[in-house]
């Protein structure tokens, strides 16, 4: 083939259709102040947390601060107690039963968590309050960004940041306290005394709250937060979500208080925008379910406000379910509920249970390597000792060392000893048995421990230590159990276990309810939408007009008799879910009268595309109201 008969192409790119820039600069949200029944609970959820957070620190428990995380001295004051690393298989198991929670919350109210006591939500909300403070109402910042700089729009910005910086850095401050106590930090910062490290990340954590809650807010939210990205999985058909009532806000449109919407063609909505003014994250709600609402209801309460004016019933938009949105009932009790509370109910048992039958005491008991065992004159055999014990509780406690499981076993030395709160002392024991006795243990070496609480009560602690060997002899049926018997070694594989399954059942979910609102191809879309326009304009200037009547699964069409010219294609899209779309074949029954037959029975606000095929055909669409569900037309 030669150059000649080769075609030119050149791809043409309609005007409508741009390239998505993932990395585009960020768009600034005005936001527009609004009050109402959900804002007042956010500030009863929201200000308790904050003020516990800043003053917690403060407070002191038995002449130590209340919460502490001392991490040159490896040990955690928790609301009296006093953890070490070696409890920290128990924060991990802590954690997972905060992320079961977070799931359970999730499948019920969907980002109730986001929208209402997320620490990105508040420290966000205190901004914006500060930023309408400093600045003025909504119009007034538009207008002061718009206009040239001058010394009052140079004196409220500085007011805004320099109130930012504050918050900030009261923020930081008060995180470090929980590393470094609180009332040792101020003094030195105040006098200039303070150390590197601390200085450092109390700006660090300065500079990150006046970043993340001041200029990024709903990036925050949208793109680093994975949250908003597997939520999707969690939902189900009864969750409660914060949605827009289709059926009864469209057609939208402006109206006078006082006129008859209903004889002008319109629903309740009145195409305010004002649920879209009042969105931390810039969204129409009314626009369908989008990962990025946080649930905080601003636009609840907007929509409610103009409600109220226009004496209209609340809720249009409002916390509902799916079901409830295609006029079924919310289940409350459903099987995946049921099995979150469940699971949380065992694991918060378990938790308790370690929690308080907890030993505050760390016993390791090493033989000496150095020689294996030593015979007396009196044909007694010794072997050493040294035993590690860390008083893991902030009080005082005399511990005695007894021992048995070898018949006239005895320790030589101070069997009696006692350790200040969170002290490790090494001691080192002999112990000394008669060769009978030696051969006629069944039970191993044991060490007990016991010892009294200076404070309320006495309390007699017993450890075993599992040795092999007594005096590096092995006994004959001794105790010590294997690996597969004992508890915390199945715990200590439970937690990372149960991590991957559940990562694999999230997968799973994943995969085989994909998010069917995602769009895939850009690029395609932007094209075919251009496509389904000029159709839909071409039926708007030949004035063409239909009227759809459902019937159980059965399905009229009427249209006038003139528009006709070719086969007619009627395509029913279900809202959430795009598996369930189906055709219709739609067959002549008379000029202008058209019927088919419907996969399964339609609910409302399903869509429903009509189209005729032909080079120059045409494209309705509608939305399947519950009002009108025998009786849908579109003019």
């Amino acid at each position: 083939m030669s150059d000649q008969d080769l075609i030119d192409l050149q791809e043409v790119v309609p005007a409508e259709v741009g390239e998505i820039d993932l990395y585009q600069r960020r768009e600034k949200i005005y936001t527009r102040k609004i009050e109402g029944h959900f804002q007042r609970i956010r500030l009863y959820t929201g200000w308790p947390l904050l003020l516990g957070y800043i003053f917690l620190p403060w407070v002191s428990w038995g002449g130590q601060q209340v919460v502490l995380f001392d991490l040159p001295a490896r040990k955690f004051y928790i609301l009296g107690l006093t953890f070490w690393p070696q409890d920290f298989p128990m924060l991990a198991f802590l954690l997972i039963i905060a992320a079961f929670a977070l799931f359970a919350v999730t499948t019920f109210a969907g980002r109730i968590w986001c929208g209402y006591t997320c620490p990105q939500t508040v420290w966000t909300s205190i901004f914006m309050w500060l930023e309408q403070k400093t600045e003025g109402s909504r119009n007034q910042r538009i207008r002061m960004d718009k206009a040239p700089w001058s010394l009052q729009k140079a004196a409220n910005r500085f007011a805004k940041h320099g109130s930012w910086l504050f918050v900030g850095f009261v923020t930081g401050l008060t995180f470090v306290g929980y590393f470094y106590p609180i009332r040792q930090l101020v003094p030195d910062l105040a006098t200039l005394n303070i150390s590197g490290w601390p200085l450092f990340w109390t700006l660090f954590f300065t500079l990150a709250t006046y970043v993340n809650a001041g200029w990024m807010r709903e990036q925050v939210c949208m793109y680093m937060c994975p949250y908003a990205r597997f939520q999707s999985v969690m939902f189900d058909h009864d969750t409660l979500i914060v949605s827009y009532d289709k059926g009864r806000g469209d057609p939208r449109g402006s109206r006078k208080r006082n006129a008859d919407y209903v004889d002008l063609g319109l629903g309740d909505c009145v195409d305010c925008e004002l649920c879209v003014q009042v969105c931390p994250t810039g969204i129409d709600i009314r626009d369908g379910l989008q990962y990025e609402c946080i649930g905080c209801a601003l636009c609840v309460d907007a929509c409610d406000s103009i409600m109220d004016k226009m004496n209209y019933p609340r809720g249009l938009i409002r916390y509902t379910s799916e079901h409830e949105l295609d006029g079924g009932t919310t289940h409350w009790l459903r099987p995946r509920i049921i099995g979150y509370v469940l699971v949380l109910c065992i694991m918060t048992a378990v938790f308790s249970y370690n929690m308080f039958s907890r030993i505050p005491l760390e016993l390791t008991a090493i033989r000496d390597r150095n020689q294996l065992y030593v015979t007396t004159d009196s044909g007694a055999i010794e072997n050493i000792y040294t035993l590690q014990l860390a008083n893991m509780d902030r009080d005082k406690h005399e511990f005695v060392i007894t021992i048995s499981g070898i018949e006239g076993a005895s320790i030589i030395g101070e069997t009696s000893h006692t350790l200040d709160g969170g002290e490790v002392r090494s001691i080192s024991i002999r112990v000394r048995a008669e060769p009978g006795g030696a051969r006629q243990a069944q039970h191993g070496t044991r060490f007990h421990r016991g010892g009294h609480r200076q404070a309320l009560f006495a309390d007699h602690l017993r450890i075993t230590f599992y040795e092999a060997t007594v005096m590096n002899r092995p006994l004959p049926g001794g105790d010590t159990l294997p690996w597969y018997r004992q508890f915390w070694p199945w715990f200590l594989i439970t937690l990372p276990a149960s991590v991957v399954v559940a990562g694999l059942l999230t997968v799973y979910i994943a995969f085989r309810g994909a998010d069917d609102m995602v769009v895939d191809d850009y690029y395609k879309d932007g094209l075919a939408i251009n496509r389904q326009l000029e159709k839909n304009q071409r039926a708007i200037d030949q004035g063409i007009t239909a009227r759809l009547q459902f019937t159980g699964q059965t399905v009229s069409l009427q249209t006038p008799e003139s528009v006709v010219a070719g086969e007619l294609h009627l395509l029913m899209s279900h809202p959430m879910e795009a598996d369930r779309d189906f055709d219709v074949a739609l067959s002549r029954v008379s000029e202008g009268q058209y019927r088919g037959n419907l996969a399964q029975p339609i609910a409302p606000r399903w869509h429903w595309t009509l189209q005729l095929q032909a080079p120059d055909g045409w494209r309705l669409d509608g939305v399947v109201q519950a009002s009108d569900i025998g009786n849908v037309a579109i003019d």
